[in-house]
């Protein structure tokens, strides 16, 4: 009569027993937590990968988001001439704000520069408009020198965000 505790099993199963006797519920149990053991850690390796990828994904986005205020308030400025202080610059300042925790300094560094030449700029256009006082051909050349400096073809904008921009 055969005992209870002895199953018969599959060969591949006979092929991890090395005494040649038949498996025990125990031995089969042994052998099946193993398997499972390897599959939840081949689950956690995949699932921490993933997770890792939307981690990168949500950064990414967030530096792309700053970058898009920053050309977007220098396409303002390219496009009327002159920086667009009364609305563009809070989003300006915004990301500036927001690069502190997202880029490295230079980044943040360029975003405050920016700021501080756009506002330059806005007061030499009122200088060139008459509003303010101020020496006419001073002003035409500070707007024209930071025009160009940051609206130029190759703008520094994009030179200093794309190195912290890939994943």
């Amino acid at each position: 009569m055969k005992s209870s505790k002895h199953l018969p099993f599959p060969r591949f199963v006979l092929a991890f027993n090395l005494s040649g006797d038949r498996m025990s519920i125990d031995q089969l149990l042994s052998i099946l937590a193993i398997f499972v053991g390897v599959v939840a850690a081949l689950v956690s390796g995949l699932s921490w990968r993933a997770s890792q990828q939307a981690n990168r994904a949500m950064i990414f986005e967030q530096r792309f988001a700053v970058y898009k205020d920053a050309e977007s308030f220098l396409g303002t400025w390219v496009q009327r001439g002159t920086p667009d202080i009364d609305n563009g610059l809070r989003g300006l300042v915004d990301a500036w704000n927001r690069s502190h925790f997202l880029f490295a300094q230079d980044v943040t560094d360029y975003l405050r520069q920016l700021w501080l030449d756009a506002i330059k700029a806005n007061h030499a256009s009122h200088v060139i408009a008459g509003e303010y006082d101020g020496d006419h051909a001073q002003a035409v050349q500070t707007k024209f020198d930071l025009t160009t400096k940051h609206c130029a073809e190759e703008s520094p904008l994009r030179q200093v965000f794309v190195k912290h921009m890939k994943i």
